[in-house]
């Protein structure tokens, strides 16, 4: 599920459409049976799902999320910023700003703090810097991260960033088709 963010809709989105699938399917309540991933905002989404509400996920995953957050303010990259969190100085040390969730990382329901995190970008990516300080203040809460730039191939660079999506998706899910067959 892609997350938007606007005041606390995002939130109220997400715990509804989980009640949804709850009832629908077959889906495990226990914390560490719970995983959430997407890519670029959603990407963003995903972390701030899993650092903001331990006790719903237990492994997040996000490939070439939006972290530089500030950069993006700063230059004006993306004006629907100030729309969706309010003015950097709102933005900042709030709970949309994902190094301040990580720095404030708390318990889950169960009493579990840490989860698996998965960060993964493309070769030349805008926010590495971002994604490997976010991932080592994760490590130090005892989460385990893993971070790293992938070079995704066919008969050349990946042209299309939702084809980098899929493969890393796609790998992620054969991961885990792996763990869960043990």
């Amino acid at each position: 599920m892609h997350a938007v963010s606007f005041g606390g809709m995002e939130f109220s989105v997400r715990i509804f459409f989980i009640q949804i699938l709850e009832k629908l399917l077959p889906i495990s309540k226990k914390r560490k049976d719970r995983m959430i991933a997407d890519g670029g905002m959603g990407g963003y989404g995903a972390l701030r799902a899993f650092l903001a509400e331990p006790e719903n996920y237990g492994e997040a995953a996000a490939w070439n999320p939006h972290l530089g957050m500030e950069k993006r303010y700063d230059k004006n990259l993306s004006p629907d910023l100030r729309y969706t969190f309010g003015e950097r100085k709102a933005w900042k040390n709030s709970g949309n700003d994902l190094f301040y969730l990580a720095e404030q990382q708390r318990k889950g329901q169960d009493g579990s703090v840490t989860g698996k995190i998965r960060i993964q970008w493309e070769s030349g990516w805008a926010d590495r810097e971002e994604a490997e300080r976010l991932a080592e203040l994760c490590r130090k809460n005892g989460n385990d991260v893993m971070a790293s730039e992938e070079t995704v191939r066919k008969d050349g660079p990946v042209s299309d960033v939702w084809e980098f999506y899929d493969q890393m998706l796609c790998r992620w899910l054969l991961e885990k088709r792996e763990e869960w067959g043990k």
